[in-house]
C-alpha cells in the first residue's frame, strides 16, 4: 500500500495544513495531519463534507492512536530486529500493518528527516512499550526542536513557517503536491487564477555570508528596500555558514542574488542559493 504527501487547502488556495494520506483502497484513506492543527483540520473536513454528494464516514482516530518515528542510518537494522516482516519490501512511501515488538502497528517509510526512517502508528500502550524497547537499544529520543532542524536540513517546509493559510502552494514551492487536472477540490478555482496570473513572492533558500543566524521573522532588504522575510533559519551540521528560507519578492529568486538580512541592529550579507542543503539518503 502507498502513502502520498498532500495539502489541505482553503477556498482561497491557502494551505490549512500539509499531511500524509495513507491510501488503503478507493474507499479507505487515513489522513495524518500536524498534531497542532488536528482540531482545525477535522472541523474543516467535517464542514466540507456538507458540501459534497459523496457518502462519507469521517472518524477521528487520534484519541486512541499514538505515533513514533524511528529515523536515521540505523533505523532499518534496529527495527528489523523487532519484527519478522521483511522491511526491505517497504520502499519510499510504502506502508503496511504488521507486528513489531509483539504489538500491531502501521509502519510507513517516508524518511521525512532526509535519512531513511519509519513511522509507526498504534495504540498508546503499544507505542509506549516500543519506545521503552528502543531506548534499551540505545536509540536517542528527539524533541520537536530537533525535528524542525532535521526537516530544514532536508529542505522540507514546516507549517507555520513556509506554509500557512496566507501562503499558497506556488509561493511555498509546493506545486508538485497539487493536480489541477483533477475534476474538483477545495481551492482549485483560486489556484487556477493564481497560476494564470503568476506569483509575486516565493520561498527561496539563502546562505549568510557573515556570522549570524537568520531567525524567523527577520526582514530581508535590497539596500534600503524591504523585499521579504525569513521563514526559518539555522546553523546546521556540515555547513560553516548559516542557512535560511525566506519569502522574497519577485525579482530576487535567481541563484546568486545578493540580499541583506536585518539581524538585530546589523544588516548581514546573504546570497540566494539552491535548497540542496543535504544529500538525502532515501531508500527508493
Amino acid at each position: 500500500m502507498r502513502m502520498n504527501y498532500g495539502l489541505l487547502l482553503n477556498y482561497d488556495g491557502g494551505i490549512k495544513d500539509d499531511l500524509m494520506a495513507y491510501v488503503y483502497n478507493e474507499e479507505k484513506v487515513l489522513l495524518v495531519v500536524n498534531a497542532s492543527n488536528l482540531t482545525k483540520d477535522y472541523d474543516w473536513i467535517i464542514a466540507a463534507k456538507s458540501n459534497t454528494t459523496f457518502e462519507l464516514e469521517i472518524l477521528d482516530l487520534s484519541p486512541q492512536t499514538s505515533q513514533l518515528a524511528l529515523q536515521g542510518p540505523k533505523a532499518y537494522s534496529i527495527l528489523q530486529d523487532l519484527t519478522t516482516y521483511p522491511l526491505a519490501n517497504l520502499r519510499l512511501f510504502d506502508f503496511v500493518t504488521t507486528k513489531v515488538n509483539n504489538d500491531s502497528f502501521i509502519i510507513s517509510r517516508s524518511g521525512y528527516t532526509g535519512e531513511d526512517g519509519f513511522e509507526l502508528y498504534g495504540d498508546h500502550q503499544g507505542i509506549e512499550r516500543l519506545f521503552d524497547c528502543l531506548l534499551s537499544k540505545g536509540v536517542i529520543p528527539c524533541g520537536l526542536g530537533c525535528r524542525d532542524t532535521l526537516r530544514f536540513e532536508a529542505a522540507m517546509p514546516l507549517y507555520g513557517h513556509e506554509m500557512s493559510e496566507e501562503i499558497n502552494p506556488y509561493e511555498a514551492s509546493l506545486a508538485f503536491a497539487i493536480d489541477l487536472n483533477k475534476s474538483a477540490f477545495l481551492g482549485k478555482e483560486a489556484l487556477e487564477k493564481i497560476k494564470k496570473q503568476g506569483i509575486n513572492r516565493k520561498v527561496v533558500a539563502l546562505e549568510l555570508q557573515e556570522r549570524g543566524i537568520a531567525r524567523a521573522g527577520y526582514l530581508v532588504f535590497d539596500n534600503e528596500q524591504e523585499i521579504g522575510i525569513i521563514t526559518t533559519g539555522y546553523l546546521i551540521p556540515g555547513h560553516e555558514k548559516a542557512l535560511a528560507f525566506a519569502m522574497l519578492n519577485n525579482g530576487y529568486w535567481e541563484l546568486g542574488t545578493k540580499v541583506k538580512i536585518q539581524i538585530r541592529k546589523n544588516l548581514v550579507d546573504a546570497v540566494v542559493r539552491n535548497k540542496k542543503f543535504l544529500n538525502k539518503k532515501y531508500i527508493k
